[in-house]
């Protein structure tokens, strides 16, 4: 089975190299801009990391999606329903369930991953030097781990709902989980003063290498958990 899973991995990065590379290409200016923020707050003491909180929570759990493919930047997906359609295709020749749930789950992992470092790497490249005299390397990394595990985490929510759900159903969760997330962390702020970055920079320093191996995890059994998930919602879909 895992042959098989490999087989299906393959196939999706070589149909989906135009949107790996465009994707690639946000990913890079989307660094560049969380250098600039990171400097801005950091460095220059600008007190409002709003824009910077919504990044890390909302962004890096996005890193695990093709955003720049067709389904995610056409209203079309509503109606044509893609990933539906090759669910659909793929159970018409009796593929097992389990192949398909663990090929989409391998997929987001290599996503996440390779757009992770395209992220973390673009915004160290372009961070000034002042920030790594407050910040150095090794903390750099600890922080980068650290937010990846939380990316880890949620990110199997992408192939649930890609393949769990419907097009519309894309459209509306996103729309739903970015108006909650902004409700969040004015929330948070208000409440605590601080913001979630912020926060994240002083556990890094106080848990050291622990948090960062917590976050790992949390993060690999958030997705052994999502896998499950997937399998199951997929065992209950009608495919008629």
């Amino acid at each position: 089975m895992w042959a098989d899973t490999f087989w299906f991995v393959k196939k999706e990065v070589k149909y989906n190299w135009p949107a790996f590379l465009l994707t690639s290409l946000f990913v890079l200016f989307f660094g560049y801009l969380t250098a600039r923020l990171l400097d801005i707050f950091f460095v220059e003491g600008w007190r409002s990391s709003f824009l910077l909180d919504i990044i890390f929570i909302g962004g890096t759990p996005s890193l695990s999606a093709l955003f720049m493919s067709g389904p995610y930047t056409s209203f079309q997906t509503i109606k044509t329903d893609p990933y539906s359609k090759k669910i659909r295709f793929y159970r018409s020749f009796a593929i097992p369930i389990n192949v398909i749930a663990r090929s989409r789950m391998i997929f987001m992992l290599l996503t996440l991953v390779s757009m992770s470092v395209l992220y973390y790497f673009s915004i160290f490249m372009f961070l000034p030097t002042s920030f790594l005299e407050i910040y150095n390397v090794k903390d750099f990394i600890m922080f980068a781990l650290i937010w990846f595990g939380f990316a880890l985490t949620l990110s199997g929510v992408t192939p649930f709902i890609e393949y769990g759900t419907s097009g519309k159903m894309l459209y509306v969760f996103s729309f739903f989980t970015m108006i909650g997330l902004m409700v969040f962390v004015f929330l948070f702020t208000a409440l605590f003063n601080q913001g979630i970055v912020g926060l994240s920079f002083q556990l890094m320093r106080y848990l050291g290498w622990y948090g960062v191996f917590l976050s790992l995890f949390l993060g690999c059994l958030a997705c052994y958990l999502w896998h499950k998930l997937l399998c199951y919602r997929l065992s209950r879909r009608d495919y008629a």
